[in-house]
């Protein structure tokens, strides 16, 4: 039997693949476009909007736009959004679509200098192959800390 602690969620963005393990995951919701509630100007870099999240209104950030990935995000009128868990609250991920839920033996890592994935440059730990396919490999806090959580 599988559990949570021995998978990864696949996702894609802009064109780029990234693996989350499923223990940084809340949930992962489905939602219209005009689900999201935004107010303009955005003061944060990356910020779609908020969304109401279990009765509290959580931000939603655009992973994307921050990593200047090629747009549009979305291609549909629906937002695939990733629920991670944060330093002081639950927030969202926007993604493009979601590849599937796979054990951890799916995945090698790959060897790459330590110098390009320092954490203060690079918000991601390591690359991964997937079905010979390189991914980032990301986890909930250090992603967080692009919008300045500490």
């Amino acid at each position: 039997m599988l559990t949570p602690l021995g998978m990864k969620l696949v996702f894609r963005l802009g064109g780029a693949g990234f693996v989350l393990p499923v223990s940084d995951l809340i949930e992962v919701n489905e939602l219209p476009a005009d689900a999201l509630q935004v107010s303009a100007p955005q003061e944060e870099s990356g910020l779609l909007g908020s969304f109401l999240h279990r009765g509290s209104l959580i931000p939603v950030r655009d992973l994307g736009e921050r990593l200047e990935l090629p747009r549009p995000l979305f291609p549909g009128e629906q937002i695939t959004l990733l629920v991670l868990p944060g330093a002081d609250a639950p927030w969202g991920l926007a993604a493009e679509r979601i590849e599937g839920v796979f054990p951890n033996e799916h995945f090698r890592q790959v060897s790459v200098s330590e110098w390009i994935f320092s954490r203060r440059i690079w918000p991601f730990a390591q690359i991964v192959l997937w079905k010979n396919e390189p991914l980032l490999h990301c986890e909930a806090m250090t992603l967080e800390r692009l919008w300045g959580a500490q």
